[in-house]
């Protein structure tokens, strides 16, 4: 029995550290606020009469923290963190997930700046919904790491 107890506790805490170097909790943090706020913009576009002003100062505050999720991203890869095979193939998922979202807050930015909220309203919130469900993927895969 504490043979199997030292056998686990080795084994976590070498997976804990060749993780150190990544700033996983960071990464966690602005994922679940990416998520939120894609939420909250998704809420506000339920709504037939829904705020440009609001929108634009929602859409200004995601793109922000998608920014920051991929500085977050390039400096920890230009640190070269020593991971294992598993977290390796974690870290490329994140870092996809990531050019996913700044794809699809990219697309939602043109949507709004191309017309009328009103008639984009059903995509805009398609594209809302899409950032959150990503973002949700990118806090559980680094919350996995």
């Amino acid at each position: 029995m504490k043979t199997l107890a030292t056998l686990t506790m080795m084994t976590l805490m070498a997976v804990t550290a060749g993780a150190n170097n990544v700033p996983l909790g960071d990464i966690v943090t602005h994922a679940q606020a990416v998520r939120q706020e894609a939420e909250q913009l998704s809420t506000q576009l339920k709504a037939k009469q829904t705020n440009r002003e609001s929108l634009e100062k929602g859409m200004a505050a995601l793109e922000e923290r998608i920014g920051k999720l991929k500085e977050l991203v390039a400096s920890t890869e230009s640190a070269g963190p020593q991971l294992t095979p598993a977290q390796k193939e974690a870290w490329e998922k994140m870092k996809m997930k990531v050019d996913l979202l700044s794809v699809f807050a990219n697309n939602k930015k043109e949507m709004m700046a191309s017309g009328d909220i009103a008639k984009n309203r059903s995509f805009l919130k398609a594209h809302a919904d899409g950032i959150a469900k990503r973002a949700a993927m990118l806090e559980q895969t680094a919350s996995r790491m």
